[in-house]
């Protein structure tokens, strides 16, 4: 008894016949504490820590397993309601939504859109057996890059501090035209959260001029990783920048339609500025004011349309699993960017409708061949690169393209 309204206080119905409610149910569970691995692993977690983690909800203020989690709060509000269903199943209730995290949506959707198999391996869009780590495969390949005859090669070594959690934000913004200034800020950022948190002899502390240096010297290496681990991703980039250049060459803004009928226009203007002298009481002032001129910006233009290609694929596909997930009689959802929850009964459903989706939006019309072909009219629009040794239609046996 794991499903019902959330705002309800009756009892809900029973699991109904997917025996996938209670394994997704405890797999959310082992999500919000930090564990990751199949999902016989995660269920496995569950079970051997049930006693802890019942009395943890009995009495959170002196059994404080709750507070080690990755997420402390959402992972309380869950063991509630876990205590309630060990203790009464048949009027077990659950309110908090049950989610399933897309891993690295952006790369996930590139390895759709170039039907690349190597890019839909890394990313779990590939039916696997086991769930791949796209930034765990990213990290270890960086770390067996690094050239012991470089100052900062031999630094970021010796530190230990190269790992999944330093290269996620890295990896996760190239989807979405990341430059190697936006990777390098991602990985400062994530340096000074491992400063803060790590305990100080897991790593040894870097004895470089600059952190901000350091973290520019390693974007470069993670985007050589990239490229080989996941190459749809910057291969489709390319491909978009250049078409992007192409189009304002010829005063076009690019254009396309997403794969639930949705219009983007990528319209990035020059920008003009005017001199404006005022007197602020006895102060003399000079200000500038800017507006958006006439002309389309070829740069603006290449450096915003990856990422806004990107969201509107997520986008559409958020969109049509919601529709979708409705007709299948889901009545409840939350839905953040790549995050996908309901009812414990009801995910096994949402999942399904989710990997249905991924598998429709990227055949007919492919998208990127759509979007070619109504640029028709402007010349030597090249080739979409597809690589086409991935069948979309292949996400739909995938377990873990979500979970």
């Amino acid at each position: 008894r794991l499903s019902g309204d959330w705002s309800s206080d009756v009892c809900s119905s029973d699991l109904g016949d997917d025996p996938r409610s209670e394994r997704d149910f405890y797999a959310h569970g082992a999500n919000l504490f930090g564990i990751a691995g199949t999902y016989k692993e995660r269920f496995a977690w569950v079970i051997h820590n049930e006693k802890e983690i019942a009395a943890c909800a009995e009495d959170p203020f002196n059994v404080r397993l709750w507070q080690l989690a990755k997420d402390p709060w959402p992972f309380l509000a869950w063991a509630l309601e876990a205590a309630q269903y060990w203790r009464d199943p048949e009027c077990a209730f659950n309110r908090i939504p049950i989610s399933i995290d897309a891993s690295c949506n952006g790369c996930q959707l590139w390895s759709l859109l170039l039907q690349d198999k190597q890019t839909a391996q890394a990313t779990n869009t590939y039916p696997n057996e086991t769930p791949a780590d796209v930034y765990q495969s990213v990290a270890d390949d960086v770390i067996s890059r690094l050239p012991s005859d470089d100052d900062y090669g031999s630094e970021w070594a010796r530190s230990g501090l190269i790992d999944r959690g330093l290269i996620k934000g890295a990896v996760l913004i190239i989807p979405y035209a990341a430059t190697h200034s936006g990777m390098a800020d991602a990985l400062l950022e994530a340096l000074y959260e491992s400063y803060r948190t790590k305990p100080r002899n897991t790593y040894q502390h870097p004895q470089w001029v600059s952190d901000r240096r350091a973290c520019m010297w390693l974007a470069k290496i993670i985007r050589e990783s990239t490229a080989e681990i996941i190459p749809a991703v910057l291969r489709g980039m390319e491909w978009m920048q250049e078409v992007a250049g192409i189009c304002a060459d010829n005063d076009l803004p690019a254009q396309w339609v997403s794969p639930t009928g949705l219009l983007v226009v990528n319209d990035y203007r020059t920008t003009d500025s005017k001199t404006i002298e005022t007197f602020l009481g006895e102060r003399y002032v000079v200000s500038t004011l800017t507006s958006e001129g006439r002309k389309l910006s070829r740069r603006r233009c290449r450096a915003t349309v990856t990422a806004n290609y990107t969201h509107s694929m997520d986008a559409a596909l958020a969109a049509a699993t919601v529709v979708g997930g409705a007709k299948r009689g889901i009545e409840y959802f939350h839905i953040v960017h790549d995050c996908f929850g309901t009812h414990a009964a009801n995910l096994g459903k949402l999942r399904d409708t989710l990997l249905s989706c991924g598998s429709e939006l990227f055949v007919n019309p492919q998208p990127l061949e759509d979007m070619r072909e109504r640029l028709s009219g402007v010349d030597d629009i090249p080739l979409p690169p597809i690589v086409g040794d991935f069948d979309p239609q292949a996400v739909t046996l995938s377990a873990y393209f979500a979970s």
